[in-house]
C-alpha cells in the first residue's frame, strides 16, 4: 500500500512538472510567433537611433541631432539618407510621425512631425522626400510666455489632432510610476509657419502613471502606444524595464502594459504601425514587428 501511495505521488509530481514545462514552451512559442525581428541598424554616423515614422512600406529612421535614413520594409534595404531641415545639436528627434496634409509640392509623403524633446520642446513639421527635407512649420506649447515641456508630439491621423506627451520626474513611489501628462490639441494647418498653442487651445488632458521611461509613440485606432524603458546598462534608478504601454484615449486610462523585457534586446526608441502590426525600433539595432491581438 505504501509503495502504491509513493508511486502515485511521484506520478502526480512528474505529470505536474511536464504540464508546467509544456505550458511554458507553448507560451514561449506563441510569443515568438507574434513577434518578428528585423536586424536593421538604427544608429547612423555614430548618432543614436531615436524616432521612427512609417508611411506605406517606408520606415523613416531618425537619429539624435536630426539625421534620417529611409528603409524599404518590403525590399529590406535602405533607399535614402539625408539631413533633416530641423537638424541641430539639441534636436533629440525623440519621436516622428506623419500627419494628414500633404505639402503642396509633395504628393508622395504627408508632412512629417518631429519632436525636438529638449528645450524649448518644439515640434518641427517637414516636407520630406527621399531627396531631402524642408522645414514648413514649427509648433510650440506655451502658457503665458513660458515654453511647456513636451517630450513627444504625436499626431492622431484619424481624428486630426495632435497630442503633447510629457513625462514628469522624479519617480512617484506612492503611485509606482512616473506621472505622464497627455494633452490634446486640434491639428493646425501646415500653411501656418509658426504655431503657438496655449492653454486655451487644449481640447482635453489627463494624466497616467506607469513605471517605465518614456520613449517615442504612435496613435492608432484611438489608442496610444508608447514603447518605454531603457538599455540594461542605463544608469537610471527607475524605469528601465522595457514595456509597451497602451493607453485608451477615449477612456483616458491605461489599457494594458506589455512586458517586452525579454523580447527587445536593445533600448526601445520609436513606434509606428505598418498595416495592422506595430513596429518598435530599438537602438543601436533592431526593428521588432508585433502582431498584437484585440487592439
Amino acid at each position: 500500500v505504501l509503495f502504491d501511495m509513493l508511486f502515485r505521488i511521484v506520478k502526480v509530481y512528474f505529470l505536474s512538472i511536464f504540464f508546467i514545462i509544456s505550458l511554458f514552451l507553448f507560451c514561449t512559442c506563441k510569443a515568438s510567433q507574434n513577434v518578428k525581428y528585423l536586424p536593421v541598424e538604427t544608429n547612423y554616423q555614430k548618432k543614436w537611433g531615436q524616432g521612427m515614422a512609417i508611411y506605406e512600406q517606408y520606415a523613416f529612421l531618425l537619429t539624435n541631432t536630426g539625421l534620417c535614413r529611409i528603409y524599404d520594409m518590403r525590399k529590406d534595404l535602405f533607399v535614402a539618407s539625408l539631413i533633416l531641415a530641423s537638424a541641430h545639436a539639441k534636436n533629440h528627434a525623440n519621436n516622428a510621425c506623419f500627419g494628414v496634409e500633404y505639402p503642396k509640392d509633395n504628393n508622395k509623403f504627408p508632412a512629417l512631425y518631429i519632436s525636438e524633446c529638449e528645450a524649448p520642446h518644439r515640434c518641427y513639421v517637414e516636407n520630406i522626400t527621399e531627396y531631402g527635407s524642408r522645414l514648413i512649420q514649427i509648433i510650440q506649447f506655451r502658457i503665458g510666455n513660458k515654453p511647456q515641456a513636451v517630450h513627444d508630439w504625436i499626431v492622431d491621423r484619424e481624428t486630426n489632432h495632435i497630442y503633447a506627451i510629457t513625462q514628469l520626474y522624479p519617480f512617484n513611489k506612492e503611485r509606482n510610476g512616473f506621472a505622464t501628462q497627455i494633452v490634446k490639441f486640434g491639428l493646425p494647418s501646415i500653411d501656418i509657419p509658426q504655431v503657438i498653442l496655449s492653454d486655451v487651445d487644449i481640447e482635453d488632458s489627463f494624466e497616467v502613471f506607469f513605471p517605465h521611461i518614456l520613449q517615442g509613440g504612435v496613435i492608432h485606432n484611438h489608442t496610444l502606444y508608447l514603447p518605454s524603458g531603457a538599455s540594461a546598462d542605463s544608469q537610471v534608478q527607475y524605469g528601465k524595464e522595457k514595456a509597451i504601454v497602451i493607453i485608451d484615449l477615449k477612456e483616458k486610462e491605461i489599457k494594458r502594459i506589455i512586458d517586452v523585457q525579454d523580447i527587445l534586446n536593445n533600448e526601445p526608441e520609436g513606434g509606428a504601425f505598418w498595416g495592422k502590426s506595430l513596429i518598435i525600433s530599438c537602438a543601436p539595432k533592431g526593428l521588432y514587428q508585433f502582431f498584437l491581438k484585440d487592439e
